[in-house]
């Protein structure tokens, strides 16, 4: 319950940095760990209180707006430097320009479509045939605290259709 609280303290007040929306997602999804092992443990309030944290903590998005690509790239995903490549067609995106990026495996690809992303707000769509890059990378993504899902032929059709909704 004291984890609970905590959680519910910071959640409130508005995580101000990447690392303390990661610290807060790591909190909450030991709590979860917590509940699958001993859901003895939790009352029916506190697991009213973390539904109400998980959504709260959805809603918690980096404020990325107004923000530089280079001040994204550091605070969000840690780099100091972009790649060969990169900051061209992530101003390209930015400013509107029609563009194709055609890089090699291992270059930074991802970076070039998550960091218009976080600027820009809204939904993004990368469209990909690589199954397992699409999960690795939905995989990662909310450890940043951005929200993410795939659509592909490896979800049942019920899932697929769960997931549609969701994007709106």
């Amino acid at each position: 319950l004291h984890d609970v609280d905590a959680l519910a303290r910071v959640v409130a007040a508005g995580p101000s940095s990447a690392d303390d929306r990661r610290a807060c997602r790591a909190r909450f999804e030991r709590l979860r760990a917590a509940y699958r092992t001993r859901p003895e443990l939790f009352d029916p309030d506190t697991i009213a209180r973390l539904r109400t944290l998980a959504v709260d903590l959805d809603a918690i998005a980096p404020t990325s707006a107004g923000l530089t690509p280079r001040e994204v790239l550091r605070a969000t995903f840690g780099y100091a430097e972009f790649r060969v490549g990169q900051e061209a067609i992530i101003e390209a995106v930015l400013t509107g320009t029609d563009c194709i990026g055609v890089m090699p495996t291992g270059a930074g690809k991802s970076l070039t479509y998550q960091i218009p992303a976080r600027i820009l707000g809204g939904t993004t769509l990368v469209v990909s045939p690589l199954i397992a890059l699409m999960k690795d990378q939905v995989d990662a993504l909310p450890e940043l605290g951005i929200r993410a899902t795939f659509i592909n032929t490896s979800l049942a059709p019920d899932e697929r259709r769960e997931r549609v909704p969701a994007l709106r």
